[in-house]
This record gives structure tokens, sequence and C-alpha cells, in this order.
């Protein structure tokens, strides 16, 4: 097992700690074309994240840091060759141990794909590996997993025919071993399968289910536990299409993202938003809403959009995304898109990260701490040809996070006291500045005031408030000269 250091940090590390939460903002940098499909978090608050290197063959690593965001380990999982790609597609925790669920394939005819399951200690070390049969002629295409309440894997996804070239969707069981248990590879007459959860009695798996290159709605297929259809549901509207991702949030109800489709704009440009949608397990909507910017496409998250911690509930997607040119765009920018939601369906709060250059979300999760971390690429500036870097991007409870580039007034920054305050709070400003904002959120992160300051000493009166816990953001000319916690008693 060969191990290798690639990473060149450009953006550097400030460590925010904000009721026992962090932040961290990370360019995982080289002249290769890079790209990662997964991260997840251990019990102890590390990070884990699935990397492909581009190239005339395809190499699988698994980056391991700490919750501070600080590089623990950094591993070649896969032996180069000119034979075979390597790919992680999916990570999974099982007690103390990661499970990588990847796929080898062929560089030539035949262009067929095994299955790669890996089971990994803390640190990287291979415990397990095997390499399971799935076709002599269909390459894996995309997949995403589960582990069912039998302790099996189950994968829902695609897989790709090349002669002539069309999708075939399919369903695999194995063994929290990685022993293979049963198959359905050819399920008609969808093109593709992106997710799945277990039946809330375990009897069986829902399995969502896409339409592709017709006009058709997409549904969701109720599979019993030998990975046979029993039947199948459409959920409306007519319009809303690709279902992505899901999550539980209830014994009786859970979240699915997906892509709304609006006509009218024209073609290639139609704009699609991301459709949110609660769904209960009559297949009842229960909760349906849009979330995007007018006449632009905002595109739910590639591998995994939705997660559930606890009361925790974030979606995330990429804005302006460029469907001619997925990963490097196509030279307009782009952002992270990033909404927070209760299991009561209230919006608390929506954020975007990026906007400089072409970002593109593939993966979220909702941590321990309250918080999210999210990974994706970023288009690199710094070679000629269009090769993305590594872009992981940890926020708080309140969408927040902390970057030394963002402050331009190290030695003058705004400062509030005291702090815990009772009725007021005293802010005091650079001499340099005539106005900034100043805004308190709750644990929340909603919005509680919002006030404009234009004098150097100001007393904030925040008797309306009741007592807690808040967080202060000062905003002048553009830029965070303070964010900070303050307790109010």
């Amino acid at each position: 097992m060969k191990k290798v250091l690639f990473i060149f940090e450009l953006i550097f590390l400030i460590q925010f700690q904000l009721f026992s939460q962090t932040t961290f903002e990370k360019l995982i940098h080289s002249d290769n074309n890079d790209n990662c499909y997964r991260v997840i978090e251990d019990k102890s608050g590390n990070f884990y994240v699935s990397v492909v290197r581009y190239g005339n063959n395809y190499k699988a690593y698994i980056l391991k840091f700490d919750k501070f965001g600080n590089l623990q380990k950094d591993t070649i999982i896969s032996s180069p060759n000119n034979i075979q790609h390597y790919i992680i597609d999916d990570l999974l925790l099982y007690n103390n141990s990661i499970i990588c669920i990847g796929t080898k394939y062929n560089l030539s005819t035949p262009y067929n794909s095994k299955l790669w399951y890996l089971n990994l200690d803390s640190n990287l070390h291979v415990i397990k590996e095997q390499v399971i049969n799935f076709s002599d002629s269909l390459r894996i295409y995309y997949f995403n997993t589960i582990i069912d309440s039998d302790t099996n894997i189950v994968l829902a996804g695609s897989s790709l025919h090349h002669s002539p070239l069309y999708l075939l969707p399919f369903l695999f069981k194995l063994k929290i071993t990685g022993d293979s248990i049963n198959s359905n590879l050819s399920i008609t007459p969808f093109g593709e399968f992106y997710s799945l959860l277990q039946n809330p009695n375990s009897n069986g798996y829902y399995v969502f289910a896409n339409h592709i290159f017709t006009s058709s709605n997409n549904r969701i297929i109720k599979v019993n536990n030998n990975l046979d259809t029993i039947s199948s549901y459409e959920i409306a509207p007519y319009d809303m299409r690709r279902y992505y991702h899901s999550k539980w949030i209830s014994d009786t109800s859970f979240i699915m993202n997906s892509m709304f489709f609006h006509y009218g704009f024209p073609v290639p440009d139609n704009n699609r938003d991301m459709m949110v949608s609660v769904i209960d397990t009559n297949f009842n909507i229960l909760y349906q809403q849009e979330f995007g910017k007018d006449t632009i496409y905002d595109y739910p998250g590639l591998y995994n959009g939705v997660s559930v911690n606890g009361d925790n509930v974030y979606i995330g997607g990429t804005t302006n995304i460029s469907i001619s040119n997925l990963y490097v765009g196509t030279g307009q920018p782009s952002w992270f898109y990033l909404i927070k939601m209760d299991k009561n369906q209230n919006v608390l709060w929506e954020k975007r990260y990026g906007g400089d250059t072409y970002y593109l979300l593939n993966s979220i999760y909702a941590t321990s701490d309250g918080g999210c971390i999210m990974a994706g690429t970023r288009k690199n500036s710094d070679v000629t040809v269009d090769n993305t870097d590594i872009y992981l991007l940890k926020v708080d409870s309140g969408g927040f996070y902390c970057w030394e580039k963002e402050i331009k007034f190290p030695k003058e920054m705004a400062k509030i006291f005291p702090n815990p305050f009772n009725n007021n709070i005293n802010i005091e400003l650079p001499k340099t500045l005539k106005f900034a904002d100043v805004y308190m959120f709750d644990i929340l992160g909603k919005q509680v005031l919002k006030s404009t300051i234009s004098d150097t000493k100001t007393i904030l009166n925040t008797a309306g408030l009741p007592n807690g816990i808040y967080i202060i953001k000062i905003v002048a000319e553009g830029e965070n000269i303070f964010v900070g916690k303050a307790i109010k008693e």
C-alpha cells in the first residue's frame, strides 16, 4: 500500500470553536485533475474523504482529517496500472471501521466492471479487500449504498452498456463482510436508480428511479428483501424530475431532493430549481418547496445532497451549475448552496459559498456538532488545462465559517463588551471605518437582530432578546470584522 502526500494548503486554516463546534475551509491543491465522491464523519469527529485522481488511469485515495481540518492521513488505496480504473464510490461507517464500496473497470474491451469492497481501520490500513463479479458486459456507472437492519450492504445505481450505448438500473446486496448475496441487474423501464431507503418495517426497500432521455415522470419503487419489484409510485408534479437523495426524518416520513424543470427559457438554458419534498410512507406529499435563483441552474449535490443528524436537516447543491461542462464550467462562477431545515420543515437559513470561480458540490454530511461539511471541487486556475482541486468547507450550525482571507483588518478588528451582557452590549469599531452592519443569530442560525451603526462607539439595545447564547457578526465594507459568541444573562 503506497502513501503519498500531495496536499498543498492554499488557504490557511483558522480554528474557530463555537459551542464546541469547529469550522474550516480546505483547498486540496495539485497540478492533477482531482475529484471527490464522498465525505463522512466518524464517532471521534474525524472526517474521511474519497478522492479520485484522473489521468491515463484513475487512482483512488482516502484522506483523513481531524475535526479542525488538519490532515491526519493521506493514502493511495489503489495500485496504479494502465489496465484498470479504480474509484471509491461510497463510504460507510460500521463499528470502528470504514467500509469503502467502489469499482474497478477495464480501460479496453470488454468495458466491464467489478465491485470493489474494502474494510479499513481508522488509520486507513486495509483489514479486508474483496472483488465481486458484477457483469461481463456492463460497466458500473453510479450507485448509492445503505447498511440495512440485517447489517447487509445494499446498492442502488445504474450501469452502462457500451454497444449499443444505454443505461440500465441495478440493485445489489452484499454481506457486511463483502460477500455477494443477490442482485437484480436489469430492471425496466427505468434508466437509472439514484438512491434507496430501507422500508421502516424492515421488509424491503424504497428505490428512487429516474427516467432519462424521456419526458416521463420518475417513480419510487418498492422492492422486497430479494430485490424484486412489488409496486411503484409517482410523486407529483409532472415537472419534478430526477429523484436524487433521501433520508428518513421520522418513523413515517422521509425527505427527498429532486430537480424541478421550468419551461419557458431558451433551450438548453431552461431554469432548474432544487425541489425539496417530505413524503410519508403512503407516498403522500407532506411538504414541498422549490429553492434556487431565477433563470439559472440550481442542482442537487451529485453524490449526496441530503443529510440528517438529530433535528438538523441539510440539503446541498450547486448554484449556477454548468450542465454542458459539469466539472470545470464554461467561465461562469458558481457557488456551493446549502439549506438548513428542522424536522418540522421550517427553513432556518439558506447560504451560498464561493462565487470567485467555478465550484461543484458533490457530497454533504450533517456533523455531530450540529454543523455540516461540504465536499466538492473548485476549478484549478494555476494550470492551463481544465483541472479541478478538492474543496472542503465545514460550517457551524449557523452556516458560518472562518477564513483569514476574509479579514482585511488584522490589527483593527471590531470589539464587543461586556460578554456576558445584559440589556445592552457595547460595540467599538476601528477608527478607519464609518459604517458597519451588526447581525445577531440564535443558536439555530435564525437572525434575531440587525442594526447599522455609524459611530466608533455604539451601545446596542438588546432588551427584547431572551437570555441565551448568540452569534454576533459585524460586517464592514463587505468584510467580516468580527464573528463570535456572546451570552445574554
